[in-house]
């Protein structure tokens, strides 16, 4: 007889674990997996939301710092050097050092840095793409501290260069893009216009999160196990 019960228990077990892993096995391991858009990513002179922020309002979804010094918040400006710059659209602006018109500033070096989250993506299926202008010219892109090699046009500023950055090259949770801007010496020393514009958009498979009634059926199964557990005690 208690061979009889452990094989009974045994078996409800078995069955119960098997609702389990089923209950939690990937939803799209079922169905091709099914991409979305990573909602953290941001364009340069916009909100938290993705609208316009009005001209002179700081960029709170970037930092920039000066030849490696203290990183501050940059500001945002719709059309600065009119008919020279890149135009504006509905979804980014230039953001540059300071709240002078035309960003002059300093020559040197400027990192423009933002930060997005793949919180609830996996990870390893994560894909950017993006286009960037600079003045006087974007020299580098780092992913994480990592140099990805994207430049611009020197100058740089009266159009777009893409760059795409492919699966396998993000890690879990937050991430780093910093933008590399080279503001020439070509005035004499004198400040003149810095600025940066980026859009970027991605798409990564959300993490699987399992259906109420597979949860439902997981509870069954292991609320079964239990009782079952319980009557063949008694009756023993």
């Amino acid at each position: 007889m208690k061979m009889k019960t452990r094989s009974l228990i045994g078996g409800a077990a078995i069955g119960g674990l098997s609702t389990l892993a089923f209950a939690f096995a990937p939803v799209g391991s079922a169905q091709a997996a099914t991409l979305v858009p990573i909602n953290t990513l941001r364009n340069t002179g916009v909100n938290s939301s993705g609208g316009l922020l009005g001209d002179g309002a700081s960029d709170a979804n970037y930092t920039i710092s000066f030849n490696g010094g203290p990183a501050t918040a940059p500001v945002a400006r719709t059309n600065p050097l009119a008919g020279a710059w890149l135009g504006p659209d509905s979804v980014s602006q230039w953001i540059g050092p300071n709240t002078d018109a035309s960003f002059n500033a300093a020559p040197g070096t400027y990192t423009y840095t933002t930060k997005f989250s793949l919180d609830g993506f996996i990870a390893s299926t994560a894909a950017i793409s993006g286009k960037w202008a600079a003045d006087n010219q974007g020299v580098n892109v780092f992913l994480n501290g990592t140099a990805l090699n994207f430049s611009t046009p020197s100058p740089g500023y009266a159009t777009f260069s893409t760059f795409t950055i492919g699966a396998g090259s993000f890690q879990s949770g937050e991430n780093t893009l910093a933008f590399v801007i080279d503001n020439l010496n070509d005035a004499g020393g004198a400040n003149n216009p810095v600025g940066l514009r980026v859009e970027l958009a991605g798409l990564a498979e959300a993490e699987a999160i399992p259906e109420p009634s597979e949860m439902l059926g997981t509870l069954v199964a292991l609320g079964s196990v239990v009782l079952l557990k319980r009557k063949l005690t008694k009756k023993k």
